[in-house]
């Protein structure tokens, strides 16, 4: 394992830790929130990611999307339910594991989350989690909305740690 991939194990760590001490109830109705911002912060960093979803049967996400909604994002999950896609949690992929605010609990091997719900084939396009996940209705509502600016907050504060870390080290 790199160093590089070692360091941002360690921030994602990191961030799943102050998450988890300051943010209440995030997987109850924040993970696609967690996972957006997780995504992006890893993509910026030039790390390729995918969104996965846990649902209660193993649909393939990506073939509902580009059948029925390739050209349109629809904002309600509703659609995505009509549709076999439940979004019972969702999850960041990053090399061979799969990721949530509670650190590296999974591995992309299909394992059951909660021993109940599958890991659905293929992957959720960004865009049209963005717009789910902007749209508190689709989520549970345990859930307080008002903790994601805090939630990114930490993220941003964990992901400029790991930049000093690099940058310290190439100095």
């Amino acid at each position: 394992m790199s160093l590089r991939t070692l360091r941002i194990e360690n921030c994602l760590r990191r961030i799943s830790e102050v998450v988890n001490e300051e943010v209440e109830s995030l997987n109850s109705g924040g993970c696609a929130v967690f996972a957006v911002e997780l995504a992006k912060r890893l993509q910026a960093i030039g790390e390729a990611v995918n969104i996965r979803v846990y649902n209660y049967s193993p649909v393939d996400v990506e073939h509902v999307e580009r059948t029925y909604f390739n050209d349109s994002k629809p904002e309600s999950s509703k659609e995505w339910c009509a549709n076999n896609v439940h979004f019972v949690h969702v999850v960041v992929e990053w090399g061979d594991r799969l990721w949530d605010s509670e650190s590296e609990v999974y591995t992309s091997n299909g394992e059951r989350w909660k021993g109940w719900y599958v890991l659905a084939e293929g992957n959720i396009s960004m865009s049209a989690i963005e717009v789910l996940a902007n749209h508190r209705s689709n989520w549970n509502p345990t859930f307080d909305r008002k903790q994601i600016p805090r939630l990114l907050q930490i993220m941003d504060n964990e992901f400029a740690e790991f930049h000093n870390e690099v940058y310290a080290e190439a100095a």
